[in-house]
């Protein structure tokens, strides 16, 4: 079965590096992603509020980005 990991940080904790490394020496095995909404999902407020978090999954690009983790879960082990 497919599997995703997501990494929820702070800022300034080295997301892009560890971006950067994943894709240089996985990237036949995995995709990896840096902030790939930006930073649309207000991460202060939204992880904070359900109702924030709800509402952020109407968001046009949240939902097209879930839409290809889907695909890229149903293309890839």
């Amino acid at each position: 079965m497919a599997t995703a990991t997501f990494f929820v940080t702070t800022a300034r904790s080295g997301t892009q590096w560890l971006t950067r490394a994943l894709n240089r020496h996985f990237d036949d095995l995995l995709e990896a992603r840096h902030e790939p909404v930006g930073y649309l999902y207000r991460p202060r407020r939204t992880l904070r509020d359900p109702a924030a978090l709800e509402r952020l999954r109407a968001e046009p690009a949240v939902a097209a980005h879930f839409d290809h983790i889907h695909g890229v879960l149903a293309e890839r082990a």
